[in-house]
């Protein structure tokens, strides 16, 4: 598994360094990274003392949550190295001034630290859904831009998807582990850190290579355009999130031996608080 994963990352790495995957530098490592893998979750399927075990994605949130985990990497890491270019390549600012304007990300981030609590009340899918709606309002912003938008509207609009996206990851990962037991957090938690790694460099490649053709032209305006179609496709990616996110349970089902336990066929109970 190791090694697959390794391969994976470091093919899509070098697919945004080339921008494409032309050359044997991504293709080989990303086949040979998806091969292992196969064969991993094959062997993983068989024994029940692999190091993961793969048969937790047969519970419908957990599944559901770490697919949101994976679209969640292109909008999110796909955006964050977007964000910074499009200030510098397009607007002139320095890097300490594009990290300064991107402040607002992180204020909406903050004031959706509540979602964990609310989440715990209502259940995950209504944050979610609504969490991926306000990032995708506020990503829209960002596909009309040009040389001179005003910093103003654009910050707004930074706060608005910091609030989506924080309040949404808060209770995606929250949700991942409403309906399992408790022996089964340690492999959830990190097939969770697993997908949210994988996202973050598959749309982080991805982007690469769409702003590397869209941004051709030699102008500031052709220039800016491009960053356009590139949070256009960030903005198609959070479209795409939503389709797991409306498939979420829209209510906790329970882990199997808490089920068990009260159909009267055994089990151990867990403890829930």
């Amino acid at each position: 598994m190791s090694p697959a994963l390794a391969g994976v990352v470091y093919g899509l790495t070098e697919v945004g360094r080339y921008g494409g995957f032309g050359r044997a530098q991504a293709i080989v490592p990303l086949i040979g990274g998806l091969v292992l893998l196969t064969a991993f979750l094959l062997y993983s399927l068989r024994r029940r003392d692999a190091v993961l075990d793969v048969r937790l994605f047969r519970v419908r949130s957990f599944s559901m949550s770490a697919v949101l985990l994976l679209l969640a990497g292109f909008s999110l890491y796909g955006a964050i190295l977007l964000l910074p270019l499009y200030y510098q390549q397009v607007r002139g600012d320095t890097a300490l001034t594009a990290g300064l304007l991107l402040a607002p990300q992180g204020l909406g981030a903050l004031l959706t630290r509540w979602a964990g609590g609310l989440t715990d009340r209502i259940g995950a899918k209504p944050i979610i859904v609504s969490g991926m709606l306000l990032a995708l309002l506020g990503t829209l912003a960002y596909t009309q831009v040009g040389t001179d938008t005003n910093e103003w509207y654009l910050g707004i609009a930074l706060v608005v998807r910091g609030a989506g996206l924080g309040a949404a990851t808060v209770a995606i990962v929250t949700g991942a582990y409403v309906d399992l037991t408790q022996d089964d957090i340690p492999n959830a938690t990190t097939v969770i850190r697993i997908m949210q790694q994988l996202g973050g460099s598959f749309g982080t490649a991805a982007l690469v290579v769409i702003l590397e053709h869209a941004t051709s032209g030699s102008g500031l305006g052709d220039r800016a355009a491009g960053f356009g179609t590139a949070f256009w496709w960030v903005t198609g990616f959070s479209v795409l999130a939503l389709v797991p996110a409306l498939l979420l349970p829209s209510r906790r089902t329970g882990p199997p031996a808490e089920k068990a336990a009260a159909s009267g066929t055994g089990g151990r109970p867990v403890p829930t608080k």
